[in-house]
C-alpha cells in the first residue's frame, strides 16, 4: 500500500490564484516532484493529510483547497478523491472565532485543561454523551472543516469522534486507518504550547486486535501536546504499527524497538522561517508474512532552495529511503506466519527485537543525587530539544562527539537525546547542553 502523506497545508483566501500567493511554488514543485518519484514507487493508494489543510477553518479556504485538490491531487491518483482522500483536523481547521464569541464554550474546555487527569475521561465521557449543549458547542469551531471532510468519509462529532476505514491487501492482511481529533480544546494560546495542555480523550485510542488487522493511526498533534498524552504513547505503542502526525512543521520519525514506526509529517507551507523546510511523504507499507515482519518504506521529500526543487532525504547509505522492518501481528493470519523467532534487516542479516531492558535510559541509569539536573525535569529537556529544528539537533549531537551516522540513533529522538545528555555529562557539559537546548533558532 503506497501512502503520500502531507500536512500544515495552511490554506487561505489569499491562495486562491493571487500574485502574492508564495507558497504556490511549492505545491506546483511538490506535484511534478511526487509526479516523478510514482512513476518509480508505484501506484498511489491513498492522500492522508495529519491536519491544518486551512489557515483560519473558514468555508472560504476550504473552497481554494477543493479547487488544488481538483487540479492537482487527482492527477496524481487513479481513483476518485473522494474515496482516495482521508484527513483529520489541525488546530488552524478550528474556526477561533467561534471560540472567542462563546464564554460557554471557553468554560468548557477549560475544565477540560484544569480538571485532574484522572478524572478527564470522566469529564469528557459526560460532555460527550450527556449534555447537549456541550456537545455542539465542543464541535462548533469544526463547522466548516466537518462540511469539507465529509466529502471524503472523514466529518467527525460527539457520535462519531473518529473515522476509521480498512484497506486489504493481497497478503490476505488489512490495514486500519484510524484519523483522530486533537483539538477540542485547541485555541491560539495553548496550541504551540509543548506543555501538553490538549485533550484527545481514551475513547479514542481504545482498538480491538483482530487477526490480520494492522492499525496506522493518524493525528495532528504529537503526544506531547497533549494531557491525556502518556496515555496516548502507551496504546499507541502497543495497538498501532504505524503513527502518523503533522503541527511540527518538521519531518522526523522514530522507530520504537521495532514494534511501531511513529512519524512526523514536515509541513507543505510552512512559516519561512530558519530550520523549517516545505517536505512531504510517501510510505510504502508492506506485510512480510514469510518473514514475520512489517516492512514500511519512508521516502522523505524535503524542498531544497539552491535546486529549487524537491530532493530525497535519504538514509546514511545514500538510499532514497529508509527502511523499517517491524514486528508483525501476532495474531495468525489464514496461510501466514505472525510469530516469527528472529527478524531480518535489508540486508537479509539476522537480528532478534530489541528488550526495553537493552536501552539505557540516562536519567535513570545515574544516581540522581550525581545528576547536573533534576531527573524529574529530564522529560522536559528532551520535549525542548526534540521540538529543535532537525538541522539543530544535528549540530549539537555533532558538538558533543555523537555518531551522526549511527541511523538506529538518529532513527529516534529519544535516543538521539540520551546519547547526546551522556556525553554532555561524560564533559561535565550539562548547563552548557542546557544553554543550547533553550537557545533560540
Amino acid at each position: 500500500m503506497l501512502i503520500l502523506h502531507l500536512s500544515d497545508l495552511h490554506f487561505s483566501e489569499q491562495h486562491n490564484a493571487s500574485f502574492y500567493d508564495l507558497a504556490r511554488q511549492y505545491r506546483n514543485e511538490l506535484y511534478n516532484d511526487c509526479y516523478k518519484l510514482l512513476k518509480q514507487v508505484g501506484s498511489l493508494d491513498l492522500v492522508l493529510i495529519t491536519g491544518d489543510v486551512a489557515k483560519a477553518g473558514k468555508s472560504e479556504e476550504y473552497r481554494v483547497i477543493l479547487s488544488w485538490f481538483k487540479d492537482h491531487l487527482a492527477r496524481l491518483i487513479h481513483k476518485p478523491l473522494s474515496d482516495a482522500l482521508k484527513v483529520v483536523p489541525g488546530n488552524h481547521d478550528i474556526d477561533r472565532a467561534v471560540i472567542s464569541s462563546s464564554p460557554t464554550l471557553h468554560e468548557i474546555q477549560n475544565s477540560l485543561r484544569l480538571c485532574p487527569l484522572d478524572n478527564l475521561d470522566e469529564r469528557l465521557s459526560t460532555f460527550l454523551t450527556q449534555d447537549s449543549t456541550a456537545q455542539e458547542l465542543l464541535y462548533r469551531p469544526l463547522h466548516s472543516y466537518n462540511k469539507f471532510a465529509g466529502l471524503f468519509g472523514c466529518s467527525i462529532s460527539a457520535k462519531q469522534p473518529y473515522w476509521e476505514n480498512d484497506y486489504p491487501l493481497t497478503t490476505g492482511y488489512t490495514i486500519r486507518i484510524r484519523g483522530m481529533n486533537s483539538t477540542l480544546v485547541s485555541d491560539s494560546k495553548i496550541d504551540n504550547d509543548t506543555s501538553g495542555r490538549l485533550v484527545l480523550g481514551r475513547h479514542q485510542t481504545i482498538m480491538t486486535r483482530e487477526p490480520g488487522i494492522i492499525y496506522l493511526t493518524a493525528c495532528h498533534h504529537p503526544p506531547e501536546w497533549l494531557r491525556d498524552g502518556g496515555m496516548m504513547k502507551r496504546i499507541l505503542n502497543k495497538y498501532a504499527s504505524i503513527q502518523l502526525f503533522g503541527h511540527l512543521h518538521e519531518a522526523a520519525f522514530e522507530a520504537n524497538y521495532l514494534r511501531s514506526l511513529r512519524v512526523h509529517a514536515g509541513a507543505v507551507q510552512p512559516k519561512i522561517q530558519p530550520g523549517y523546510v516545505p517536505t512531504y511523504e510517501l510510505l510504502k507499507v508492506n506485510p512480510l508474512p514469510e518473514r514475520g515482519n512489517l516492512q514500511v518504506l519512508l521516502y522523505i521529500r524535503m524542498w531544497d532552495e539552491l535546486q529549487q526543487s524537491f530532493i530525497a532525504y535519504p538514509d546514511e547509505d545514500g538510499n532514497m529511503y529508509h527502511t523499517f522492518d517491524l514486528e508483525l501481528s501476532t495474531i495468525e493470519v489464514t496461510g501466514a506466519l505472525s510469530t516469527p523467532a528472529e527478524l531480518h534487516d535489508r540486508t537479509g542479516r539476522h537480528f532478534q527485537p530489541l528488550d526495553a531492558d537493552h536501552i539505557i535510559v540516562s536519567g535513570n541509569s545515574q544516581d540522581p543525587h550525581n545528576s547536573p539536573w533534576d531527573p524529574e525535569d529530564l522529560e522536559q529537556w528532551f520535549l525542548r530539544f526534540a521540538s529543535l529544528p532537525y538541522l539543530t539537533r544535528v549540530q549539537i549531537a555533532r558538538r558533543y562527539g555523537v555518531d551522526t551516522g549511527n541511523k538506529k540513533i538518529f532513527g529516534s529522538e529519544r535516543l538521539l537525546f540520551q546519547a547526546i545528555e551522556n556525553a554532555a555529562r561524560k564533559r561535565n557539559a550539562i548547563s552548557d547542553l542546557q544553554k543550547e537546548i533553550s537557545r533560540k533558532p
